[in-house]
């Protein structure tokens, strides 16, 4: 297993994001004005590729530049706030008041869309997620909506320097509702997973380690959620309806490890 000087920062943010969940949707673990629940509070002296966390800084309000982004629009934008060597970016996405039911992919600047979505929105919701992204040429990056009009904001929390430790490499999986692998796609190897009750998954990576995640359940129907419930050597899964009850969706993963 090779050495990540980050990793146990990032898992204790995952975790502590996870207990913060305590039986409340998405909507509600993930406020507009939320802290990032990926990398820690504060990291002394970070070597090349580790994660530097920042102080919050707004990289995009809709609401006071560009306008809405449009159904089917993709919006490129600039992170100039990190330097010349970053990699990859932890971000908040947040979806505000959408005139539509629809999701956002957030992705490298100038690279093909992700198969799955950086947060789904309800018409008129407020709803925010988190995730670690790889920067585009010239530190961009792109942002697609899927259907109506909305305004986003996005919080930059955090880099990831190129260097000799740590590797950010791009990774998705998809699996179905009895818990079997479907899609395993990773430079590291397949991943592997398992159904462990009603809406509970678990998904070991190659080596035992992994950088982070994000999650999206595998439907469209409104109110339904998935996020990381909990992480050791391998990364768990909680999918749930809009009363809080597990069920049998399955979900789409896009990963670092």
């Amino acid at each position: 297993m090779r050495s990540r000087a980050w990793f146990p920062a990032i898992v204790a943010g995952v975790i502590g994001a996870a207990a913060a969940l305590g039986g409340l949707g998405i909507a509600d673990a993930l406020p507009l004005s939320s802290t990032s629940a990926v990398g820690p509070a504060a990291v002394p002296s970070p070597g090349p590729g580790a994660f530097q966390p920042v102080t919050p800084v707004r990289v995009l309000t809709t609401q006071q530049s560009s306008g809405k982004i449009k159904a089917g629009e993709t919006r490129v934008i600039s992170i100039p706030q990190v330097p010349f060597n970053a990699t990859a970016v932890s971000i908040s996405v947040t979806a505000i008041k959408g005139s539509a039911s629809g999701y956002l992919k957030v992705f490298p600047a100038g690279e093909a869309q992700p198969v799955s979505s950086t947060v789904s929105y309800s018409v008129g919701q407020i709803i925010a997620n988190h995730a670690t992204i790889k920067l585009g040429i010239g530190n961009k990056l792109a942002i697609f909506n899927s259907a109506g009009s909305l305004d986003v904001n996005v919080d930059l929390q955090g880099f990831y320097r190129q260097g000799s430790v740590g590797r950010f490499t791009d990774g998705y999986i998809k699996v179905l509702p009895n818990g079997s692998m479907e899609i395993s796609q990773s430079t590291e190897g397949p991943a592997t997973s398992v159904k462990t009750n009603v809406g509970r998954y678990r998904v070991t990576f190659p080596g035992g380690y992994f950088g982070s995640a994000v999650v999206s359940p595998n439907t469209t129907l409104p109110g339904i959620g998935c996020a990381v419930a909990s992480v050791t050597t391998s990364i768990d899964v909680a999918c749930y309806d809009s009363t809080n009850k597990p069920i049998d969706v399955g979900f789409s993963m896009v990963f670092s490890v």
